[in-house]
């Protein structure tokens, strides 16, 4: 099947399927895994399923088996018993989501829909989680159910065609390009408490790679175009937003959706044929760590495809260090900190 006519057929069937940390350094610890082991609890958790995607759609119910597995190997926990030690059910969470590639590599909504099963489950209202990303229109191109104020849980973007969404009272501070600031978006500083985000693994560009830590900070703040060209590519910027006390004490866990990802042209699908599908959810509250193991999953895509390492032509991706020299987490994992499964 063709790459267009597969997204056809996707989009056909999906229009009829009824759409339903802290960061590392400094956050409040998760319960010890297995507690008759000795061993520190994992910093990353990584589950694959095969019928993830089937006929070319993901599935939701496979989505929730994996996130309940993930739990369980990064905290011993079912699911909703992981997600109801970090928020509680009169907390507003917002499920930051990646819309920029386009419907064939957004966050996928099925995904979306199992976390947010997990947490009603956990005791969480619908109506106080709110799915956002930067541009309302970006989600609405990836058919997400835009939702404002009806039943079920809220859908919205940080910036739309009616209204900026900016919050005058957080900025982030820099002289490059026109030397405005980058404010906040107020769905991130005003309209929740607790930031769950939920990354896909794209190569960059500009920054490299995307993943957990450029997906919260561009998608957080406006005026971001300044900062993707050399010299900079992104760093320190990626790093320092997410440091930001606006967002910083509101992330409580990160959630890779590795169904599919992007080795090359991206971060947006410029050649179809690089799109890759790990069917895999990797769950943490350190994005670095995550980031790190995006960037070997890309580079060995890239290694099967003959192209060179990322970094080894175009720019590197710099922010990861950054981000950890200011304390979001470990940019240096060792294998037993990252645990493997399959459902």
């Amino acid at each position: 099947m063709s790459g267009l006519h597969a997204a056809l057929s996707r989009m056909s069937r999906r229009r009829f399927i009824a759409l339903g940390a802290g960061l590392a350094a400094g956050a409040t610890a998760l319960p010890a895994v297995r507690a008759a082991t000795a061993k520190a609890p994992p910093l990353v958790a990584k589950v694959r399923c095969e019928r993830a995607i089937v006929d070319d759609v993901p599935s939701s119910d496979a989505a929730y088996a994996m996130l309940d597995r993930a739990a369980r190997e990064l905290t011993g926990r079912a699911l909703p018993d992981m997600l109801r030690d970090l928020v509680s059910p009169d907390d507003k969470v917002g499920l930051k989501v990646n819309a920029l590639a386009g419907f064939e590599l957004s966050t996928n909504i099925e995904v979306v829909e199992a976390l947010v099963r997990g947490l009603t489950e956990a005791g969480l209202p619908e109506a106080n989680i709110v799915v956002w990303d930067r541009f309302e229109d970006h989600l609405a191109r990836c058919m997400y159910p835009l939702n404002r104020d009806g039943a079920g849980y809220r859908c919205y973007g940080g910036e739309s065609q009616s209204d900026p969404g900016l919050d005058r009272d957080a900025r982030y501070e820099s002289d490059l390009g026109d030397g405005k600031p980058s404010f906040f978006y107020r769905v991130a500083t005003r309209d929740i408490a607790k930031i769950i985000n939920l990354p896909v693994p794209k190569d960059h560009n500009c920054s490299g790679v995307t993943g957990a830590l450029k997906n919260l900070s561009f998608g957080a703040v406006n005026n971001t175009a300044r900062f993707h060209d050399a010299p900079h590519f992104c760093d320190p910027m990626i790093g320092e937003i997410c440091a930001h006390p606006a967002v910083k004490d509101k992330v409580v866990l990160h959630v890779m959706d590795a169904l599919r990802a992007l080795y090359d042209g991206g971060p947006v699908v410029g050649n179809p044929d690089a799109v890759f599908e790990p069917r895999e959810i990797w769950v943490s509250r350190d994005p670095v760590a995550m980031d790190v193991l995006v960037l070997d999953l890309i580079n060995a895509e890239r290694e099967k495809a003959g192209l060179p390492k990322i970094g080894d032509e175009g720019p590197t991706p710099k922010h990861i260090e950054t981000a950890a020299g200011l304390g979001l987490g470990t940019d240096s994992p060792s294998p037993d900190s990252v645990v493997t499964a399959e459902v």
